[in-house]
């Protein structure tokens, strides 16, 4: 097994960890000539491989990273599995949906109805225990607050200004304020605001945070709408507003549709609206619901085939 895309090279994940190679490719660019010479690049680069690892399967995982990659396999006659992490499907896997084997996802994806999509069980570490009382601190509700890989900024001034309308004296926070901003100056505001909070600018080990919340404030990526789930955690979500084709927006709407476990918040909605569904999340009963919500969810997810028991499957059918 091998990873092959663009950037590979340069990301730490992979540098160290895993056989790779990295195959040119490019998102569409004003200048025609540019980018379709990229992508020929790419395409025989990903073909020459292909043909002297002598690949039996690929799988890819969406984005103009792996385009060229799927189109030379798609050329060669090689099965392909496609990944989707996000409840629409992008458009690299929409061009090759209808062409491959097995279609995987761990959300429901709007608008697909083939036969060759598989929701499968979300592939998250088990679920620490919850911390206690005496780990959470002496606050009655911990609130973890983070912005993912996009940072926290947009969310760090929608709390700030909501704070200064609401009682604080029974919350705790959790602030991850992501590295685009200022983490000094938010916690020289909570102390002088006699808030109960600790302020991180970054952190490897989530697993520790979700295990303390109890409720959360974050943006919508694929990965914390599975890890709210899988920890049964209500959140608000906000979904980052120039996301690809708006996907943020579709995963929020599901959290709070589908699952039920929380609230979707646009940027572009009222302060005194964050505040009340803020406040909803704080009410020990509607709370408990969500949390319950999520629970039945998670349960559900858990029903499900694995990515590798699929994979596996088909392999052996080849």
């Amino acid at each position: 097994m091998f990873f092959a895309a663009h950037g590979l090279s340069s990301n730490r994940f992979f540098s160290k960890q895993f056989a790779h190679y990295n195959v040119v490719s490019s998102p569409v660019r004003k200048n025609l000539f540019a980018f379709v010479y990229i992508m020929l690049k790419g395409f025989v680069q990903a073909k020459r491989l292909i043909k002297k690892k002598k690949v039996d399967l690929v799988i890819g995982f969406g984005s103009f990273h792996s385009f060229p990659v799927l189109l030379a396999a798609l050329w060669l006659k090689i099965p392909l599995v496609l990944f989707e992490s996000n409840t629409i499907m992008g458009r690299v896997n929409r061009l090759f949906a209808k062409r491959a084997k097995l279609i995987l996802s761990q959300l429901h994806i709007e608008n697909y109805h083939y036969d060759n999509l598989y929701l499968i069980r979300p592939e998250i570490t088990d679920k620490l225990p919850k911390a206690s009382s005496q780990e959470k601190g002496q606050a009655a509700i911990n609130v973890l607050i983070f912005g993912g890989s996009q940072g926290a900024k947009k969310i760090s001034q929608l709390l700030y200004r909501a704070l200064q309308q609401m009682d604080h004296s029974n919350l705790h926070l959790i602030h991850i304020t992501g590295p685009f901003d200022e983490a000094s100056s938010y916690s020289s505001y909570y102390k002088e605001k006699n808030i109960s909070a600790e302020v991180i600018t970054y952190v490897d080990n989530m697993d520790t945070y979700y295990k303390r919340a109890d409720i959360a404030i974050c943006r919508s990526g694929a990965l914390s709408i599975l890890e709210l789930i899988r920890y049964h955690i209500p959140a608000i979500l906000i979904p980052f507003a120039r996301s690809m084709e708006n996907h943020q927006w579709y995963n929020a709407h599901f959290f709070q549709t589908t699952v039920q476990g929380g609230y979707l918040h646009q940027e572009v909605e009222s302060d005194e609206l964050f505040i009340q569904k803020f406040l909803n999340l704080l009410n020990n009963e509607k709370r408990e619901q969500k949390k319950q919500n999520l629970a039945y969810h998670d349960i559900s997810q858990q029903t499900k085939p694995t990515a590798l028991q699929l994979i596996d499957q088909l392999l052996k059918e080849l």
